[in-house]
Order: C-alpha cells, then sequence, then structure tokens
C-alpha cells in the first residue's frame, strides 16, 4: 500500500511538472532559450530520482523488518 502510495504521489507530480515544462517550452522564444530549460530541469529531475529511490527502500526495510518479527513470532509459537 505504501509503494502504491508512493507511486501514485510521485505520477501525479511528474503530470504537473511536465505540463509546467511544455508550457515554458511553448512559450520559449528562441533555441537558447530551450537549452536553458532543459538545462535547468536535468538536476531537479536526478534529485527526484534519488528521493523516490531513497523512499522506496525505507518502505522495503520497513516490509522487511515486518516480515522478520512476524517470522520470529511465529517460530517462537511453535516452540
Amino acid at each position: 500500500e505504501k509503494l502504491v502510495a508512493l507511486n501514485l504521489q510521485v505520477s501525479k507530480a511528474a503530470i504537473v511538472q511536465n505540463h509546467e515544462n511544455v508550457t515554458k517550452a511553448m512559450s520559449g522564444g528562441n533555441p537558447g532559450e530551450l537549452l536553458a530549460l532543459q538545462a535547468s530541469l536535468s538536476q531537479p529531475a536526478a534529485e527526484k530520482a534519488v528521493a523516490y529511490g531513497r523512499q522506496v527502500h525505507e518502505i522495503l526495510a520497513g516490509v522487511q523488518s515486518e516480515i522478520s518479527a512476524a517470522a520470529t513470532a511465529q517460530g517462537q509459537q511453535f516452540q
């Protein structure tokens, strides 16, 4: 559920960001402005990808911890 919620959040943010980027690109008057826009978008995109990866890792680590705790509890019950 957490991973689905994260993916929905990221998808919605990407749609909004892409709309803004297209609007900026269409309003640019010359190729130089378009290149500047493209250059200004690469760093935030990389930072977002790293943040997404970090959040996925945190979710998976939490799931792994929960599974481990459940397995330990199950093992103790059988003993």
